[in-house]
């Protein structure tokens, strides 16, 4: 009885088998049979892309297409009636004659530029000894452009040379001061006028020395046509002033570097500091630059005991000066 239960049992575990192995025997002949099927499927895919990424091939020249016809030309017109009365020649009628063609536009620029005359200003001379300024910050010179034909004439050009600090040569600097020089020409030649600009921080009574190429002292300013030397703060005085048209400070010989001093105490009141400095003058034409101003404030202090305590400030320009060019004339 035992032999048959387990002959039943082995024979149905074998059957169990069978069958689970009939099924993993069918899954995988399914999965082989859709790879198969899908592999021609994407090479086909690949094929076309690869045929997408070639350049067309060019069509060989029997089968490129054929030009577009051309449009039939158009009738010619009828041509008109002759109306010219008999025995007159068709020559001897007369014709309108066409309208002259309109010239081409120029570019505003180049239409002012073809107008304006072409002529080049003649060009100066050198000087010599034009660049031994030492001591002035710069010297600039300017022109106004011509902008055509209808510009007006340019003014002269102008000549500056700006100042600095009288403390570089240990005069007196307490408050700022500032000092230039400037002329209506290229250079400080011979006959050509100056004017003196002066700028402070402080209400002043200014003086201007020069020390000339000789080595001479002379008074500026106050002078004997302009006596007026109040100065206000920020405001930029010019010397001579406008209100001296018939009056100019001219270059004139000996030629070489010239020396400017500018003294400035801070003093709305009467000051006889012009009486001390013609003094020393007419005592030593000749004293040295720096030396001479301190020992004039110095001796101004002592005799006028009283302005003693006044605040005093300074500025110094240097500039050459030079004889007329050759061929400029008178």
């Amino acid at each position: 009885m035992e032999e048959l239960l387990l002959r039943e049992l082995d024979a149905r575990e074998q059957t169990h088998k069978s069958s689970w192995f009939q099924k993993v025997t069918a899954s995988l002949s399914a999965a082989s049979t859709l790879t198969k099927k899908a592999e021609p499927e994407a090479e086909q895919a690949a094929e076309q892309e690869e045929a997408a990424a070639e350049p067309a091939p060019a069509l060989p020249a029997e089968e490129a297409p054929a030009p577009a016809e051309e449009p039939a030309a158009p009738a010619p017109a009828e041509e008109p009636v002759d109306s010219t009365p008999a025995g007159e020649s068709p020559a001897s009628a007369e014709t309108p004659e066409p309208p002259p063609a309109a010239e081409p536009e120029l570019p505003v620029a180049e239409a002012a530029a073809a107008a304006a005359p072409d002529s080049k200003p003649a060009s100066t001379p050198a000087l010599p000894g034009k660049a031994a300024v030492k001591l002035g910050k710069k010297v600039t010179v300017s022109k106004r452009k011509k902008t055509g034909a209808a510009a007006q004439a340019a003014p002269e050009p102008e000549c500056e040379v700006k100042g600095f600090p009288g403390s570089m040569l240990g005069l007196p600097y307490e408050f700022e001061t500032g000092l230039r020089v400037t002329a209506a020409a290229e250079a400080f030649t011979e006959g050509v006028a100056l004017r003196f600009c002066v700028r402070t921080a402080e209400e002043c009574r200014i003086y201007l020395l020069a020390h000339g190429s000789d080595g001479e002292i002379s008074l500026i300013l106050p002078g004997d046509k302009e006596v007026d030397n109040l100065v206000f703060p920020s405001v930029e005085s010019k010397f001579p002033g406008l209100n001296h048209p018939n009056y100019h400070l001219m270059v004139e010989p000996p030629f070489g570097q010239e020396s400017i001093v500018l003294l400035a105490v801070a003093t709305t009141s009467k000051c006889d500091f012009d009486k001390v400095l013609r003094e020393l003058i007419k005592k030593d034409p000749m004293g040295e630059q720096g030396s001479f101003e301190n020992a004039a404030i110095e001796h101004f202090r002592t005799k006028y005991p009283k302005q003693a305590n006044l605040t005093w400030s300074s500025a110094v320009l240097r500039f050459n000066t030079y004889p007329k060019p050759a061929g400029s004339g008178a």
